[in-house]
């Protein structure tokens, strides 16, 4: 079978990508406002979103001498179904980033962030994709159990209707647990000058070892 000739990168609206991830994607949540929004066909079928948007911080661009602000990306969400043949990703993140390069020749480069501590993911469909590893930052995330169930706390209003532990706390069992986070960042340069100085910052990918054996 021709893997080529089987998988189709489309545009789809925001609501179709938004019921999509609010339903699969490990954090069930969509932004209000995207950029753009791509679906993944495999025969026929609905297999996947990627979303794009402009990237959450104004600084990315001081990362390299020769960016200026606002001319980069981030791909926020990635989601795709079960049981795909391998390079059914691979290949429609790359018609991605092709077609993104193509109709926004202004843009520097694209950033992505994998994350560790919530997701368990450390980026290979990035390394898969030719994505630059430039490290990891650590920050603190708050999860919120309700009624020992797992939630992330920006997630809390949009699923139960209020966010304040007070309100909460009238309806269920409500505990808020600090913990650190972990996000390794990978950029995809959309340039010849990003590239080379990408060239020169990248670190070597993170690999899986015995303590991160369940990490994808």
């Amino acid at each position: 079978m021709n893997l080529k000739n089987n998988i189709l990168v489309k545009k789809i609206t925001h609501k179709l990508a938004a019921a999509m991830i609010i339903k699969h994607h490990y954090s069930h949540r969509m932004p209000i406002s995207t950029m753009l929004n791509f679906g993944i066909y495999y025969l026929n079928r609905l297999v996947g979103v990627i979303i794009f948007n402009q990237g959450n911080s104004p600084s990315y661009h001081t990362l390299f001498k020769n960016s200026t602000a606002n001319k980069n990306m981030e791909l926020i969400r990635l989601w795709t179904q079960d049981g795909l043949p391998c390079g059914v990703i691979t290949r429609a993140i790359s018609v991605c980033l092709k077609k993104i390069k193509q109709n926004n020749p202004l843009l520097e480069f694209i950033v992505s962030f994998a994350d560790e501590g919530l997701a368990h993911h450390y980026g290979t469909i990035y390394q898969a994709s030719n994505f630059y590893y430039v490290g990891c930052t650590v920050g603190k995330e708050k999860d919120v159990y309700i009624n020992g169930k797992k939630y992330h706390s920006r997630g809390i209003g949009a699923t139960f209707g209020v966010s304040k532990k007070s309100e909460l706390e009238k309806k269920y069992k409500v505990e808020y647990v600090i913990r650190e986070n972990k996000k390794h960042k990978y950029i995809y340069p959309l340039n010849n000058l990003i590239r080379k100085e990408l060239e020169q910052m990248s670190k070597p990918y993170p690999k899986k070892t015995l303590t991160n054996a369940n990490i994808v």
